[in-house]
């Protein structure tokens, strides 16, 4: 597996900073993880998730992160919330969010220069490029009730 780091610790920190705005209603990211086969579905984390000065970020479902461990960060159009159905019978659709990906990719060009790729349905934020024997990602989305073993509180990984 060849890795090309395309983004700082800095980079990353003037990103979640840029975007912890009201008037962006931002509420959900994908995320994919180096060396990680899965897609991972979550809230956008904000400024109070940054680390400072440790190259960490909180990312509420997988406790702390290296800023080195995320290979990209994906703004999908659509955001898509599973809603339960009262007393687990039956369908509830999902809520549905736009997210404006013209605004995102604006306010990241007046605070820098960010890896992305644009498509018509999401707009990604590369921090690695990664070649090798790695599988093909699928998506998971994140059940907030769910523990995962990931977590481990800042002290125990310093």
């Amino acid at each position: 597996m060849i890795v090309s780091s395309l983004m700082s610790d800095t980079k990353w920190r003037k990103l979640v900073q840029a975007l912890d705005r009201a008037d962006l209603a931002l509420e959900q990211v994908r995320v994919k993880f180096v060396g990680d086969k899965d897609v991972h579905v979550t809230h956008m984390p904000k400024r109070a998730s940054l680390y400072s000065p440790w190259a960490w970020i909180d990312m509420n479902e997988f406790g702390p992160v290296k800023f080195r461990e995320i290979e990209w960060l994906e703004f999908p159009a659509i955001a898509e919330f599973a809603r339960p159905s009262p007393g687990g019978v039956g369908r509830v659709p999902s809520r549905s969010i736009r997210q404006d990906l013209e605004r995102i990719e604006a306010v990241l060009a007046r605070v820098g220069k960010f890896p992305m790729e644009r498509t018509s349905d999401a707009l990604r934020i590369v921090g690695h490029l990664v070649r090798g024997p790695l599988k093909r990602s699928r998506t998971v989305a994140v059940d907030p009730s769910r523990k995962f073993g990931r977590k481990k509180s800042l002290k125990a990984r310093l």
